[in-house]
């Protein structure tokens, strides 16, 4: 899974990915027997948030409903968890679709 993860990563940044697929692919990893999600996952996992929303296909919703899932987990943010709903707000900005307050409250 970790792989196909990957690979969603880089084609929700050229636009070949959808939200619903993206949910679909955390709903699988979920149920599946034979794996976990863990951090670097949830980042990658981030990062296909980040890229649907450079193309104003996800929300800044989705990014936190992800960040909030791992620490649901019980598994501590990252640096690199950080810089994936950083990817987020600043996908959103580019479509004006985040204001600096909701960044604000983010980021506090």
């Amino acid at each position: 899974f970790r792989s196909l993860i990957r690979i969603h990563a880089y084609n929700a940044w050229h636009d070949r990915v959808t939200l619903d697929e993206m949910w679909d692919l955390y709903a699988e990893v979920r149920e599946s027997e034979h794996a976990q999600l863990d951090v670097d996952m949830y980042n990658y996992l981030l990062e296909i948030a980040a890229g649907l929303c450079y193309h104003n296909r996800a929300s800044l919703a989705d990014g936190q409903r992800l960040f909030e899932l791992c620490e649901q987990e019980g598994l501590l943010p990252s640096v690199v968890t950080w810089a994936g709903l950083i990817d987020v707000v600043v996908g959103l900005a580019r479509h004006r679709k985040v204001t600096g307050e909701q960044a604000r409250d983010i980021f506090g």
